[in-house]
């Protein structure tokens, strides 16, 4: 035992404090808060494409005749574009539900990478994206609410 002495050497009794566990992306402490901001943004942009190919093509199918060309290239189009935001949907979906470790304590519900691959998972992909989406809504909200 010391009597106080700060220059003693630590005898055998002493125990050191536990290592540090490295968090996401092998970074020691807290997680990292990463920026998903592009990717929504990117997300964002396919989205309003595909609405605004939608509305361009049933335009175009209700006043020329239902088989003509151009209406089937929208329809590809909105097809491409739809498929065009998987991915920066997927890399948002990934980021904003790893961000949630930084934003709240206690564990997640499911991982992040589970959180995008359910979107692939048929029958799955009724329930889980949902609730990862709702999990990252809830726990984005602040706590204190009088600001």
């Amino acid at each position: 035992m010391s009597n106080g002495n700060p220059y003693q050497p630590p005898n055998a009794e002493t125990s050191l404090p536990p290592p540090q566990v490295s968090g996401p992306g092998g970074h020691l402490g807290a997680p990292i808060f990463v920026d998903a901001s592009k990717a929504g943004l990117v997300s964002n942009v396919f989205i309003a494409l595909v609405a605004l190919s939608t509305l361009l093509g049933n335009t175009l199918r209700y006043v020329m005749a239902p088989n003509t060309t151009p209406a089937d290239i929208l329809g590809w189009v909105t097809a491409l574009f739809g498929i065009g935001n998987v991915i920066p949907f997927c890399i948002w979906l990934y980021h904003s539900y790893q961000n949630l470790s930084s934003l709240r304590p206690g564990p997640l519900r499911y991982s992040p990478a589970f959180a995008v691959g359910s979107v692939f998972i048929p029958f799955v992909w009724f329930y889980v994206p949902y609730a990862a989406l709702n999990e990252i809504w809830r726990g984005s909200q602040p706590r204190d609410r009088s600001c």
